[in-house]
């Protein structure tokens, strides 16, 4: 809208709380995994709020934990969705955007090029190659795999002093496998971040949605495997004391 003097404003939501998903994977990386997995949840909800943007058309292109506010009670929302992208639509003003992502870089001892945009560390590699036509929703599905390995290891993949090191990274290795660094990390979830964290875009799930389905299923599966064995311990002490 405008003021009556003609100047132009916008509302936005308040978010009650002063948490991110960062400081909550800063929290846990030092607990037991259960604790990290305990994150599965808001990391669940940012997922739901890429699937609705997906749906739309909209490609975020700038996810990291920093970016996902939680709320007081329970919420999880996406913010910073200013370099977001309408599927199809030109790409406006790109080279100004560029520019002060690049002062940005700078000021955090990584560099960038003129061509690429948002966060080192969770970006995926046709994003650092500097052709951001090509990104879409699997683009997304990256930097969500990134934030699932930080959950679930407590590091990003790929670790980087400048951003020349880590584009050679990105575009020449294949992320380590999360149980490597963590043998306590459920071979599901650790196959689910590779497969989201692949170089080429068709070998990720194609969806925030797809992924998000898949951590759903293995965890009723896994709550499945609980009961069963609470059953079999029940079970075992019953015949224990006949």
């Amino acid at each position: 809208g405008q003021t009556p003097e003609g100047v132009p404003y916008y509302t936005m939501r308040f978010i009650r709380g002063e948490t991110t998903l960062a400081t909550a994977i800063d929290a846990a990386k030092e607990k037991g995994i259960e604790e990290r997995l305990a994150l599965l949840e808001p990391f669940l909800k940012g997922c739901d709020a890429l699937r609705y943007a997906h749906s739309r058309g909209v490609i975020h292109r700038d996810l990291t934990p920093e970016n996902v506010a939680l709320g007081e009670f329970g919420e999880a929302v996406v913010l910073a969705w200013g370099i977001a992208r309408a599927r199809g639509s030109k790409e406006a003003g790109l080279d100004r955007l560029a520019r002060h992502i690049d002062a940005d870089r700078e000021a955090t001892d990584l560099q960038t090029i003129a061509s690429a945009i948002g966060t080192p560390g969770y970006m995926p590699p046709e994003e650092v190659s500097g052709e951001p036509e090509t990104m879409d929703e699997r683009s997304d599905v990256y930097s969500l795999g990134a934030i699932l390995f930080e959950i679930l290891t407590g590091r990003l993949p790929h670790e980087a002093k400048s951003f020349y090191e880590l584009t050679s990274k990105l575009l020449s290795e294949e992320a380590p496998d999360a149980r490597d660094l963590d043998e306590t990390v459920p071979g599901a979830l650790a196959d689910l971040c590779a497969a989201g964290l692949a170089r080429s875009m068709d070998a990720r799930p194609p969806t925030a949605d797809a992924l998000a389905t898949a951590i759903r299923n293995w965890q009723v599966e896994r709550e499945r495997d609980r009961e069963v064995e609470g059953f079999l311990r029940e079970a075992r002490s019953t015949l224990d004391a006949a």
